[in-house]
C-alpha cells in the first residue's frame, strides 16, 4: 500500500493530520512531504480550527523517510536537492510556521523525519515506548543541513550529538529529562492525551493563543530585542472587546 496523510477536523475546533505507510512504520514517501506541506498550509487559513495534532498510524509516529525510494529521488546532486529543498524542508516550515498550536503524539518509533517533524512542533506527548534518533549514518549519508538548522535549536547539543554521532535511538525518558517531551504517557494513550490538550486549546480564544504562538517564534528564532514598535504591537489586546468581556466574567 502507498504512503498517504490523512486530514479529519472535529466540531471542538482540533485538526488530526495522521501519517500512514503500512508495512513501513509511516515511512514518509516525496509524495508524503508534499500532503504535509499542502494539509497545513489548508489549516494554517482554517478559522475553523483552533490547534492541530500529527501523529502515525499503527503504533509508531515515523520510521523516517522512505529508503525504499531513495535511488530514485536521491539519485543524484540535483535529484537530491530537489527532494529536500522542494519536498522536505517546506513541509517541515509550514509545520514550524503555522500560526495554529501544534502538538505531537508519538507512539513507537520517531526516527529521522519522523524526529524532525516532532521537534518542530510546539510540544511532543510520547509514550513510554517510543524510540527518537536519526541514525543515518549507519546507512552512510548526514542529515541535509537544511533541515539540521531547523532542528538543532529544539534539542540540547549533546542530545542530538549522540542520535547523530552515536545513531543512538533514545528514550522517551532521556527527552522528557531534557525538557524535550512534556508529557511521557502509557502506550497507546499518546494521541487521546495529545488531542484532550488540542481540545483545551481550541477552546480558548483563537487571537490570544495565536499571539502566543507568533511571540515565541519571534523570540525563540530571532535573538535581536524587541523594537518598540513590537512591543506596541503586543498592547493590541487593549482594544479587543473580548479580553474585557472575559475579564468582567471573571469576577462575576
Amino acid at each position: 500500500m502507498h504512503g498517504t496523510v490523512i486530514l479529519q477536523r472535529d466540531a471542538c475546533g482540533v485538526a488530526v493530520v495522521t501519517l500512514t505507510h503500512p508495512g513501513k512504520k509511516n515511512a514518509i514517501n516525496e509524495a508524503m512531504w508534499r500532503q504535509l506541506a499542502a494539509h497545513f498550509a489548508e489549516l494554517a487559513n482554517d478559522d475553523a480550527v483552533g490547534a492541530i495534532v500529527i501523529t502515525g498510524a499503527d503504533g509508531d509516529f515515523a520510521a523516517g523517510g522512505d529508503l525504499s525510494e531513495f535511488p530514485t529521488v536521491r539519485a543524484n546532486r540535483s535529484r537530491a536537492a530537489a527532494y529536500h529543498e522542494g519536498a522536505v524542508r517546506p513541509a517541515l516550515l509550514a509545520i514550524r510556521d503555522c500560526p495554529k498550536p501544534v502538538l505531537a503524539a508519538v507512539e513507537g518509533a520517531c526516527v529521522g523525519g519522523g524526529l524532525e517533524i516532532a521537534l518542530l512542533c510546539d510540544w511532543i506527548v510520547a509514550s513510554e515506548n517510543a524510540r527518537f534518533g536519526a541514525p543515518v549514518a549507519k546507512l552512510g549519508f548526514a542529515v541535509y543541513p537544511g533541515e539540521m538548522e531547523l532542528i538543532a535549536p529544539r534539542l540540547p547539543r549533546a542530545l542530538l550529538a549522540r542520535m547523530l554521532l552515536e545513531g543512538a535511538l533514545l528514550p522517551t525518558a532521556s527527552l522528557v529529562a531534557a525538557g524535550v517531551v512534556t508529557d511521557s504517557v502509557a502506550p497507546g494513550t499518546a494521541l487521546a492525551a495529545a488531542r484532550a490538550a488540542a481540545e483545551r486549546i481550541a477552546a480558548l480564544p483563537r487571537h490570544a493563543v495565536t499571539s502566543h504562538k507568533a511571540w515565541l517564534a519571534r523570540l525563540t528564532q530571532n535573538p535581536t530585542p524587541l523594537s518598540e514598535e513590537e512591543r506596541q504591537q503586543g498592547l493590541l489586546w487593549v482594544d479587543d472587546p473580548e479580553h474585557w468581556e472575559r475579564l468582567r466574567a471573571f469576577f462575576r
